[in-house]
């Protein structure tokens, strides 16, 4: 093991000023190119509070690539503070470490410069091996990252939308509440509520006679069935002299000077931006409350006609209302699944989406609770979507186990047969290999009696989880499926044990990429359980 001696160079600065001294540390004068450096400046003072390390520090032509914190050490009465770097240099020669400005009190100080010599490494190209240049090896554009914040952004805004949706059903919902409650109740709940708002005090007296003339001209608009809301104070009163004298509102002369003095000092607080007095102000309040009382007693009973008009302009106005929330509601409703369904498709993809809503059978089998089983005699272990199921029609000399039958789109086929048992005499691994092939040609035979045209077949090495290596026949082929062909794409594995062989075949559609899927998981927990 190497050991790094440190070299500790103290420079010849001292600063005699109250025993303040200032050193510059460095762990090696000769370092290698490349090869770290350790520098240090320490202070040693009476005071913590006026100590100053450069906040920028200069060591060109030399790299910082690591700074520590300031490390205080008290001994007896003074204070010993650290600064440590760690610094680099990819060029050889003698350089100059650059001094560095300290405060200490408030004054400034410079630490001591040192000088480093920095030697190349020397590399024997004769005796190292060289290597060809490795070629551009194509990377596949990734959106992922753009999908991924697109469907953020779609998410938050669909969000954004469902809030927005839900508060202007709670703004409907309470003006359909309180447009439900009875002309007089809402005006008096409304008087009540400007009472609330301290408008008085905030000397809002064009706002204040603006809501409460504007609560009592709805009231009489609803209630007493004048024109009151786009009427003048003239006009208004008129209209309720004229209803007096018709006998439609039996108002007592009182209510209708009461009504005329109110809706005066709101004009002046409206149009001329008189600043009447608070009592004034909140006295006309009462007084307009008052008018509003007088008005519901001076309103004649409605007859019976007028009653069953109501009712049934009450009913249409209700239905109306709930066929605007219907739509609303539906609204919404389309809004958050479009937004949804575009930012899944956007992130999972269109295919995989409408595999799932379609519930295609190999999206589903890949999907779904695997099970992990042994099967047969030496077992094997092997996870699959389902168990599988034992044919009970073979013969004694072979065991098969199954999931799925003819022309489904999905099919795996684990097979036992016995053999008559090998001799104890090794076989060359040339023999091995003829013996495979062999096994092979019959399992190619095998997808020919089953109807199989067109066969594309490849091989390659195959290794189980506990190290058995065989022979693995993949391809195409054409299955008939009613009165037409399907492209099918197989693959099957071959394992002549001792005084079995076992095989697995794999039978799917060609291009089903959830196919291909469930292949590489069923070979990939292959395992042939030796011991028990």
């Amino acid at each position: 093991m190497k050991i790094k001696i440190v070299l500790l160079l103290i420079s010849n600065i001292v600063i005699a000023q109250k025993s303040k001294e200032i050193f510059t540390t460095i762990d090696s004068t000769k370092v290698k190119i490349g090869e770290e450096i350790k520098y240090g400046i320490k202070i040693k003072s009476d005071s913590l509070f006026f100590v100053e390390f450069p906040a920028k520090p200069f060591f060109t032509p030399f790299e910082i690539i690591d700074e520590k914190p300031i490390d205080t050490l008290k001994l007896k009465n003074k204070f010993i503070l650290t600064k440590e770097y760690s610094l680099i240099n990819f060029d050889s020669g003698r350089y100059w470490i650059p001094p560095q400005k300290v405060f200490v009190d408030g004054k400034s100080f410079f630490s001591d410069s040192l000088q480093v010599q920095i030697a190349n490494v020397k590399v024997d190209t004769l005796k190292q091996p060289l290597f060809d240049i490795k070629p551009i090896v194509e990377v596949k554009k990734s959106y992922k990252g753009l999908i991924e914040n697109i469907f953020l952004i779609i998410c938050l805004i669909a969000l954004i939308l469902v809030l927005y949706f839900l508060y202007i059903r709670f703004q409907k919902k309470m003006e359909e509440i309180i447009d439900e409650q009875p002309p007089f109740e809402k005006a008096i709940n409304a008087l009540k509520n400007i009472e609330k708002e301290d408008l008085v005090k905030q000397k809002e007296f064009k706002i204040y006679y603006s809501k409460i003339t504007e609560v009592l001209r709805k009231y009489l608009e609803e209630d007493a069935k004048v024109s009151a809301l786009e009427s003048t104070t003239g006009e208004l009163l008129k209209s309720l002299r004229q209803q007096k004298k018709e006998g439609k509102l039996e108002l007592k002369p009182e209510t209708l000077e009461t009504l005329k003095h109110v809706l005066e000092n709101a004009d002046l607080a409206k149009f001329a931006l008189s600043q009447p007095k608070s009592e004034i102000a909140i006295n006309d309040r009462n007084l307009i409350e008052k008018v509003v009382y007088e008005t519901k007693e001076a309103i004649p009973e409605p007859t019976q006609e007028e009653i069953e008009a109501t009712a049934a302009f009450k009913r249409e106005q209700l239905k109306k209302r709930r066929k605007k929330r219907f739509q609303l509601v539906g609204l919404g409703s389309l809004i958050v699944l479009v937004s949804i369904s575009i930012g899944s498709i956007l992130y999972f993809g269109y295919t995989p989406i409408k595999d799932t809503i379609l519930r295609k059978p190999t999206k589903l089998l890949l999907d779904g609770n695997w099970i992990k089983s042994q099967y047969g005699t030496p077992p094997i272990s092997i996870e699959t979507p389902n168990v599988l199921l034992r044919d009970e029609s073979t013969n004694k000399e072979s065991t098969i186990y199954f999931y799925g039958k003819n022309y489904d789109d999905f099919r795996i086929n684990l097979a036992f047969l016995e053999v008559e048992k090998q001799t104890d005499e090794k076989k060359s691994k040339e023999e091995q290999e003829a013996l495979l092939r062999k096994i092979m040609d019959f399992e190619v035979k095998s997808l020919e009696e089953k109807g199989a045209v067109n066969l594309l077949v490849q091989n390659d090495t195959f290794k189980t989880l506990d190290g058995t290596e065989t022979l693995r026949l993949f391809g195409s082929m054409d299955l008939k499926n009613g009165n037409s062909f399907d492209r099918y794409r197989f693959v099957s594995v071959v394992f002549p044990l001792d005084e079995v062989k076992i095989s697995l075949q794999i039978i799917f559609l060609q291009n089903d990429i959830y196919g291909e899927k469930i292949e590489k998981r069923i070979f990939d927990s292959l395992e042939i359980i030796r011991k028990i």
